[in-house]
């Protein structure tokens, strides 16, 4: 039985240093001195085996598994592997193939089944003659001043602090330091808070029991659920059963809407992520109709209630997305006609497509909202061209979620054509209501609804759009202290 059943039961190539055979075949000689030694590290239904290992630089690695399934050993941070980019076969390994590769940096090395991200394991590389020196790693950087540390090491140490903090004291204390890393790094914040509240979902995926669902905390709310879709989509991939999927969104429902009020969209989000193969089979790589088509079909019977359909489709274009963005299996952005692709796909889908597609407008737009609405100028259908702004400017502000002052955004959507204008407004409040501080996330918000450069329908819009928004993610307790904060012209309208 794998891992997510229990939780659905309550209801020969040579890359970049690296060398892949057969396990039939016999291995080959990374040796490039007399003192190399070869480890192997074992892949088991219960993680990497073993979990951590010393090594001496020039030391070679063989990892194997007994899972039975491809599997892809890979230095963090999934899925860019960007830590130390040449640890990676880039592509998934066949279970009867093994995987070499010689460590020549010293560092302690951290590392996830990039097929499975909540397996993971730490490879410590010693300096020769030089047992315990490392270098280059968290481990020698100084993370508990992670504020005052440049960027290049930033991200080293919130991989470390996030994943160390769900290991050794669960969810709440990861979002613990979550929200403290949010409230003290600019950095963090303008990161992308929904994928770092997601890398905490995978992390505790691997910790759960069989009642976890019921357990989840508040928390998991944060940043767009992030936490949810990491934490469900692993399991929706290695469960690939659709009845069972759906009866998890029904109990999660059940058991949690009323702290987590959209708990059951977010679940038939991550049914979206999870059944798109990620990696899917090589042979399909580059072709991004054939990686999400399983995906499309499983929606398109999921659910009768077209909103849940929709996030469903709506999770398969964000897992498309991630692909482009990452340039993973021979994807890529168009960042010249970015929305060119849906035109490909049925109504319902090519609205999925663009309003995941939108989100990453801001890299084709060089991060201006002038340039982003030019982008719309060939739809006709104002309903869909307006979403598309909508949501382009949510996205674009995750970036700059830490600034105190967003004038610039309001003055940028007052510069659009004047069907995008007001969409332009709700998608700027409604990012900073997505990415804002924990807790605090309305506050913001609030002050952009305020600013006295907005015309009156602006900020009528702006704070129905605030209305809507935060009920998404408070408790009716929540909701009528936030209410307290609303301009008087409009508490009527946030108590209802």
């Amino acid at each position: 039985m794998n891992r997510f059943s229990l939780l659905i039961g309550l209801t020969a190539v040579i890359l970049i240093g690296g060398i892949i055979t057969n396990r039939s075949t016999e291995k080959a000689d990374n040796s490039s001195s007399s003192h190399t030694h070869e480890h192997v590290i074992e892949l088991r239904e219960d993680g990497f085996y073993p979990e951590e290992t010393i090594i001496t630089e020039g030391d070679t690695v063989t990892f194997t598994t007994t899972r039975g399934v491809p599997f892809w050993p890979a230095s963090n941070i999934h899925p860019t592997h960007a830590i130390y980019s040449e640890f990676d076969p880039k592509r998934a390994l066949e279970s009867e193939e093994e995987w070499s590769f010689t460590f020549d940096k010293a560092g302690t090395w951290r590392y996830h089944d990039h097929t499975a991200p909540f397996y993971t394991g730490v490879i410590i590389v010693e300096e020769e003659g030089i047992s315990g020196h490392h270098n280059e790693t968290a481990d020698d950087i100084d993370c508990e001043n992670v504020h005052s540390l440049p960027k290049g090491e930033k991200d080293k140490c919130w991989d470390k602090i996030l994943g160390d903090a769900v290991k050794n004291g669960g969810t709440k204390a990861a979002f613990e330091k979550f929200r403290e890393l949010y409230e003290n790094d600019r950095d963090f914040a303008d990161s992308g808070c929904h994928w770092y509240a997601h890398r905490i979902g995978e992390e505790a995926y691997a910790e759960k029991t069989d009642n976890w669902a019921k357990n989840f905390p508040e928390e998991v709310s944060y940043c767009g659920y992030g936490f949810v879709h990491g934490f469900l989509e692993h399991g929706f991939r290695e469960e690939k059963n659709i009845l069972r999927a759906r009866a998890l969104c029904n109990y999660l429902d059940e058991n949690l809407s009323d702290k987590l009020p959209r708990v059951r969209l977010n679940c038939f989000h991550a049914i979206g992520h999870g059944f798109v193969d990620d990696p899917p089979p090589q042979k399909i790589w580059g072709n991004p109709e054939a990686i999400i088509k399983d995906g499309l079909k499983v929606c398109g019977k999921i659910s009768e209630v077209p909103l849940e359909t929709r996030e469903c489709f709506d999770g398969v274009f964000n897992t498309l997305v991630i692909f482009m963005q990452t340039n993973q299996y021979g994807l890529k952005l168009n960042t010249e006609y970015p929305l060119e692709f849906c035109k490909n796909f049925s109504n319902q889908q090519m609205q999925s497509c663009y309003y995941e597609l939108a989100q990453v407008l801001n890299v084709a737009g060089k991060h201006n909202l002038e340039k982003i609405s030019e982008f719309v100028k060939g739809i006709d259908n104002d309903s869909i061209a307006g979403m598309i702004m909508n949501t382009a400017a949510a996205g674009m502000i995750q970036g700059d979620v830490s600034k105190t002052d967003f004038t610039d955004y309001l003055l940028g959507c007052q510069k659009i054509d004047e069907r995008l204008r007001l969409q332009c407004i709700r998608g700027t409040v409604g990012g900073l209501i997505a990415h804002g501080e924990p807790e605090k996330e309305y506050i913001k918000a609030l002050n952009f609804c305020n600013l006295p450069e907005l015309k009156e329908d602006e900020r009528d819009a702006c704070y129905e759009h605030i209305n809507q928004s935060f009920k998404n993610i408070y408790t009716e307790e929540k909701v009528e202290e936030v209410c307290k904060s609303f301009d008087s012209k409009y508490k009527e309208l946030c108590l209802q």
